[in-house]
């Protein structure tokens, strides 16, 4: 028999019932509330939800060049270019093809469906690189990297000599800088 659920009271508790589900479907910001001891009410963010639409897909790419040296399509296909690369380098640690002149010769003829090289196949069905570290999607590489910070801090010795502090990167991001050929600030 399904126990019946005593109603919420109290502004506190049924705050962090509904805090809770804004929460899980991170909505928080389209929506007004107004909580009391014994009730919940609502309205939404009619403005807020309209101009977020209106931004959905898209994103900006700025430069500080003047458009004299870089107009604003070059500037996107700069970017873009720029993720090719990235991706070309990054290739090893992610699924896609390495070898694809092996590919390329397991094909029975043009039209025929590319087939993966053994390399591929490999990394695919193990899910590790060569060197033991996992294979990544390029999205979910590009967010493992995103998580490395640069930290200023300060010290209550010295509050006025603000220091910076570079996260130690992962085995992972380590191998992602030097495929890329970057090297570790501090």
């Amino acid at each position: 028999m399904a126990r019946k659920r005593q109603p919420l009271r109290g502004n506190a508790k049924i705050g962090l019932e509904i805090g809770a589900v804004l929460d899980k479907h991170k909505m928080a910001k389209h929506f007004a509330l107004d909580i009391t001891d014994t009730s919940f009410g609502f309205t939404r963010k009619t403005d807020a939800i309209t101009a977020e639409a209106a931004l959905h897909g898209l994103y900006v790419v700025r430069t500080s060049l003047p458009a004299t040296v870089l107009d604003d399509t070059a500037t996107v296909r700069s970017y873009k270019s720029l993720e090719w690369h990235m991706r070309q380098r990054l290739a090893p640690m992610l699924y896609d093809d390495t070898d694809k002149e092996v590919a390329e010769a397991l094909r029975s003829s043009v039209v025929a469906k590319v087939e993966r090289s053994p390399a591929a196949v490999t990394k695919q069905t193990t899910g590790r690189t060569d060197d033991g570290l996992p294979i990544h999607s390029f999205r979910t590489l590009l967010d493992d990297l995103a998580t490395l910070t640069r930290n200023t801090l300060v010290t209550a010795i010295a509050p006025r000599q603000p220091f910076t502090l570079a996260a130690r990167p992962t085995p992972l991001q380590q191998k992602a800088h030097d495929l890329l050929g970057l090297t570790r600030t501090q």
